[in-house]
């Protein structure tokens, strides 16, 4: 758990001028009444583990806060790709950013694939991956950039966790209430 408040309180207190977030924490900051002051004494605000909206990018924009918009999972050394709000003319859904250096993306069945050295070796007893990483991320290339759609499997991520979907069904339906749902 964190505390927004705190957040702002630290900033001030320690001089920090560079904060790495998920998205869900700028939404709660923005409710600060003076938050603009604390926004504007950082130097850089890097958003991941999920993608940002609309309403995010143009708060950026308009207050010129420095922000780097980072895609990437753990199993790549999280960042691999991204961009900074301020070199990109107006926001488009799902938009990865442009690949770090010697970050190589394609679409492999409709997965986003990811090449690097920063691909981790391999998952424990498992085979070498050789630099290579075919996530769950579902995506597209229109005119040579790179953009999310979806998830594959019976996860969502929120704020960066992964979220088994049948783990959260499995509880709804063993509770002892009269709920309709429907589970496919």
């Amino acid at each position: 758990e964190y505390n927004k408040e705190e957040i702002f309180l630290m900033i001030e207190k320690f001089n920090i001028n560079c904060i790495s977030v998920v998205p869900k924490i700028i939404f709660d900051l923005f409710d600060k009444i003076d938050n603009k002051k604390y926004f504007k004494n950082l130097k850089i605000v890097i958003v991941g583990g999920d993608g940002i909206n609309e309403k995010i990018f143009d708060y950026f924009k308009k207050n010129n806060i420095n922000a780097y918009i980072s895609y990437g999972m753990t199993e790549t050394s999280s960042g691999i790709c991204g961009y900074f709000v301020h070199d990109i003319n107006n926001y488009m859904q799902g938009f990865l950013g442009f690949p770090h250096k010697n970050t190589y993306l394609s679409i492999n069945n409709g997965h986003i694939k990811i090449q690097s050295k920063s691909v981790m070796k391999k998952y424990v007893n498992n085979e070498d991956c050789y630099g290579i990483f075919l996530s769950d991320d579902l995506g597209i290339k229109r005119k040579n950039k790179f953009f999310y759609k979806s998830r594959s499997s019976d996860f969502i991520v929120s704020g960066g966790e992964n979220i088994n979907l049948q783990a959260i069904k499995n509880v709804i339906l063993g509770l002892d209430c009269n709920i309709e749902m429907k589970v496919e």
